[in-house]
């Protein structure tokens, strides 16, 4: 399969263009897809910040910016890669199912409707219709996280519904966790008065 079948199948086959992409991992294919969809929105958002001054998080210019932008890029590639292995491990404890470097590469090709959020927020911010901007980069996320659903599933061939707790898992331990410590500092903090 090329790498135009890949992307076309990403966005309108899903279901068995990720169960064949966890199937073969194409790694180098899916870390150009990935690498491809966060620079050009990294580009459109430095676009979007720049036309409307006061917005940006960090005030970087010139080189300094690219530094930061590359630095986020692998940050992002990491943390895939963190989230392909625990969601593997997961369900390889759950549901006797893993898969880690076809989750990976299923989750690299699933982040491509997310080159569709940022030009359509800036589009929107030069119309001057901002919340449709918002909308419609919610929307592309929206399907990102459908298409992250489909690929568990094909990649550890698990239903739907085992598909989208093993994503949830991972955000429920850490808010459990969060709870947990800030129930415990507040204890210690009315007891030691």
């Amino acid at each position: 399969m090329t790498l135009s079948e890949m992307l076309y199948g990403v966005l309108f086959q899903p279901v068995t263009t990720l169960r064949l992409i966890s199937k073969t991992k194409p790694l180098g294919r899916g870390l150009l897809v990935f690498i491809a969809v966060m620079s050009l929105n990294m580009i459109i958002n430095r676009g979007i910040n720049i036309g409307q001054p006061g917005q940006e998080l960090l005030p970087v210019s010139g080189p300094m910016w690219w530094v930061f932008g590359c630095i986020g890029i692998i940050a992002s590639v990491l943390l895939l890669f963190m989230m392909a292995g625990t969601l593997s491990l997961l369900g390889e404890f759950i549901y006797h199912q893993g898969n880690g470097s076809g989750l990976f590469v299923g989750f690299l090709f699933a982040s491509l409707p997310g080159v569709l959020g940022p030009p359509l927020q800036y589009a929107s911010v030069l119309i001057g219709v901002q919340y449709l901007g918002t909308i419609l980069a919610l929307l592309a996320l929206l399907w990102v996280l459908i298409l992250e659903v489909i690929a568990v599933r094909e990649a550890l061939q698990i239903t739907t519904g085992e598909a989208a707790f093993l994503l949830i898992l991972p955000v429920i331990a850490i808010l459990l966790i969060g709870a947990g410590v800030v129930f415990i500092a507040v204890s210690l903090a009315t007891f030691s008065l």
